[in-house]
């Protein structure tokens, strides 16, 4: 906790996608990073799950980055902790 009691812990996010283009991930990260002040942005394009993992510190819940990733026609659903 920091001393605003404040965890300064960032909110981690897991989703399991079907992003499967190394550019397509790093505009997707990108976006993240800008939009909605992600910390750190990860897609594990060698995993089955195409696992998407972001760092972001509350600034952004799992529902909107499931709408997001939807819009552009990207399967997307949280997995569980």
């Amino acid at each position: 906790m920091n001393i605003n009691g404040l965890s300064s812990v960032p909110d981690v996010l897991v989703f399991r996608t079907n992003i499967d283009c190394a550019n397509e991930a790093a505009a997707i990260c990108s976006f993240l990073r800008k939009s909605f002040f992600v910390q750190k942005c990860n897609i594990a394009l060698d995993d089955t799950d195409r696992v998407l993992r972001v760092e972001a510190g509350g600034a952004v819940d799992a529902p909107t980055i499931i709408q997001y990733l939807q819009g552009k026609g990207f399967f997307c659903e949280e997995l569980p902790d």
